[in-house]
């Protein structure tokens, strides 16, 4: 089952992958930052969505 996080802001890919992980693992790999627009990341989820797996839609779980 694919799982995908990205930051709420900019809609980087931050982790892509088919083991499930801990949000906070992610966030402290990055320094609690978006590499790409810098706004803060926190390890809570702040919106999930989960939507079937097919091509272009696949497990998508944002930080903000």
């Amino acid at each position: 089952m694919p799982v995908i996080i990205r930051c709420r802001r900019c809609s980087f890919e931050l982790y892509k992958g088919n083991e499930p992980v801990f949000p906070e693992d992610i966030v402290k790999r990055y320094g609690f930052k978006c590499p790409r627009c810098l706004s803060q990341l926190s390890p809570n989820p702040t919106k999930l969505t989960v939507r079937p797996a097919t091509r272009r839609r696949k497990f998508l779980l944002r930080l903000k």
